[in-house]
């Protein structure tokens, strides 16, 4: 099931500021009587799925070398609209992602390790919206096209001691700063690495695979 906390909607604060007819609707929004309704679908090509490494936060590293030793990273997934979204910021030095496209066979694989994610939303501010009813509560809503991507984040070199905290900051005031060309950021959010059951599935490496994801202009 579909985690539905994602946007922060799911906690006391914003249930107790419903009226009556709008808490009824959220809550069979819950148990998925009322679902999304997407105007900008995202296509095949770009939900493919890449493989990228990442350095964990959750692991001690010496120095910038402990980083970037192939063998001490993680082979983790990005989509192929993920990766567009991110390239749109063209974010670099001790302001990157951390993630690399680049994949060596002395990766990790399969060691029950999830990323944190940057979750970014671009929509275009001078489209026309349309009118819709939210999922969430009913009211009247305006809807612009918009584009979603989770973006691996993770240590790099030049901040080896850094933690997790420090640089959601330091990417957000990063992402924030740059000035795009027709979008502009609707949303974003972080979500921490964590461990879980993962199987690698023998992704294609990104750098290998840039060719095939389709050029796409909003």
């Amino acid at each position: 099931m579909a985690r539905k906390q994602r946007r922060g909607i799911g906690s006391k604060t914003f249930f107790d500021g419903l009226k009556s007819g709008e808490q009824d609707h959220y809550i069979e929004y819950l148990k998925n009587v009322h679902k999304h309704k997407h105007n900008n679908p995202t296509s095949i090509a770009m939900r493919r799925r890449y493989a990228v490494s990442v350095y964990p936060f959750g692991l001690h590293a010496a120095d910038a070398a402990t980083i970037n030793n192939e063998a001490n990273r993680y082979q983790v997934s990005i989509t192929a609209q993920a990766s567009a979204i991110a390239d749109k910021f063209t974010l670099t030095g001790a302001n990157r992602f951390g993630y690399k496209e680049s994949l060596d066979s002395s990766n990790k694989k399969g060691q029950g390790f999830k990323p944190a994610l940057m979750r970014i939303t671009l929509y275009n501010p001078d489209t026309t919206p349309t009118n819709g009813t939210s999922a969430f509560t009913g009211r009247e809503v305006k809807r612009y096209r918009s584009r979603s991507g989770s973006i691996p984040i993770g240590k790099i070199g030049e901040d080896f001691d850094g933690d997790y905290i420090e640089r959601t900051a330091v990417l957000a005031a990063a992402v924030r700063g740059v000035s795009l060309t027709g979008e502009a950021i609707k949303t974003l959010s972080f979500e921490n690495e964590y461990l879980q059951d993962f199987t690698s599935r023998g992704l294609q490496s990104l750098s290998d695979g840039k060719s095939e994801i389709p050029s796409i202009s909003y």
